[in-house]
């Protein structure tokens, strides 16, 4: 099988491999497209089946970034709400 021959332009770029990856480019967002429009009726089915959308994606965050890291975020929010005046300064929980 021949090769594409690389084609330079004066300015160095080969319109070739650059279209080629164009090709790519917009497949893949073709494909993500699709995608995330799975994913909102994923959303519209949990919707229609009584669960609340936005726990679940809160659980989902907390599940990907691990409980012991969203427990430390959880008390530096603290710290910052507290100093804006939104609510009382908590003592942490002590870890067991």
């Amino acid at each position: 099988m021949p090769r594409a021959r690389k084609e330079n332009t004066s300015n160095g770029i080969d319109p070739v491999k650059l279209r080629s990856l164009d090709e790519r480019y917009t497949r893949m967002e073709e494909e993500m497209k699709a995608i995330q429009e799975g994913m909102k009726e994923i959303l519209t089915e949990m919707k229609s089946g009584g669960y609340d959308t936005k726990l679940y994606k809160k659980a989902r965050k907390i599940r990907d970034i691990g409980y012991d890291e969203f427990r430390r975020e959880g008390d530096e929010l603290d710290l910052y709400l507290d100093a804006m005046n939104v609510i009382q300064a908590r003592e942490p929980e002590p870890a067991y």
